[in-house]
């Protein structure tokens, strides 16, 4: 896997120790630190990994969607799964979504807060951005299946606009930053996701999930929002709920609805 991340093994037994007991367990790496746990996780994929996990207190190249830098600080919390593609490709973007419901649980759990979801993949807490996910598909090669790798990453230490001010990432930490069991947190976020990798492949599954995305939404319906699209083109509209491919439906001026795939919260509009 090339220059090994610095192990943390007291973490992985603190994980261990924490696993609700009745949910199997994922193989694990722990980490104190390392580029990304994104990168880490493909490269262990490449030697046969699947439902495997790895969990790291600092990211030095953690990434976000677009390429965009994550600002990763020590003390937060940065997790990649490693879980089996579903058999229709095109549907690996649900595990994104049960990210988000299983980041809101764990947090919940351990914490004892409430962070909301913000449409594409962010994970909102009372004083701004707490964390965000990204899922990638990674295909196979001979005996080895594709898999999805899901990130999360949860800021539990330090503000990030502390330690490089005006970066992506997270832009605030948990309320209670600093008190939180992180291995905990691991535990519960890992195994809550693990619950949930079958959602590409049973309707009813991804019918639950996409509701409780959908309950935990930051910008309810009827809010009005503006996006930006890939190509530059900004969309405006009052937010409608999520279509049943993820999109978000937006209600425009005519109340007619369109459906935007992609795009980034640009501003509230007043």
């Amino acid at each position: 896997m090339g220059t090994r991340a610095p192990e943390a093994p007291e973490l992985a037994q603190a994980i261990a120790a924490a696993w609700p007991a009745d949910r199997p367990r994922l193989a694990l790496r722990a980490l104190r630190s390392c580029g990304s746990t994104m990168d880490v996780a493909r490269a262990w994929h490449r030697e046969g990994a699947v439902r495997a996990a790895v969990v790291a207190l600092e990211q030095t190249a953690g990434r976000g969607r677009l390429g965009r830098r994550f600002v990763s600080p020590r003390g937060g919390l940065y997790v990649t799964a490693i879980l089996p593609a579903p058999a229709r490709l095109d549907l690996a973007f649900r595990l994104g979504f049960a990210a988000a419901v299983a980041a809101r649980d764990a947090v919940r759990a351990a914490a004892g807060e409430t962070v909301e979801f913000d449409w594409p993949n962010d994970l909102v807490g009372d004083r701004g951005k707490v964390g965000g996910i990204l899922s990638e598909l990674v295909t196979g090669t001979g005996s080895r299946p594709p898999a999805v790798l899901v990130g999360v990453g949860l800021n539990a230490g330090p503000d990030p606009r502390a330690v490089e001010p005006g970066s992506a990432g997270p832009a605030a930490p948990l309320a209670r930053a600093g008190a939180i069991d992180l291995a905990r947190l691991a535990a519960e976020l890992l195994a809550g996701l693990d619950a949930l990798a079958d959602v590409g492949e049973r309707d009813g599954r991804w019918r639950f999930v996409l509701q409780c995305v959908e309950a935990s939404m930051r910008r309810t319906a009827g809010e009005p929002v503006a996006l930006r699209a890939p190509d530059g083109r900004r969309i405006a509209g009052r937010v409608a709920g999520l279509a049943w491919d993820g999109s978000l439906r937006l209600a425009g001026p005519d109340g007619r609805e369109r459906l935007v795939r992609y795009g980034e919260v640009e501003r509230m509009e007043s």
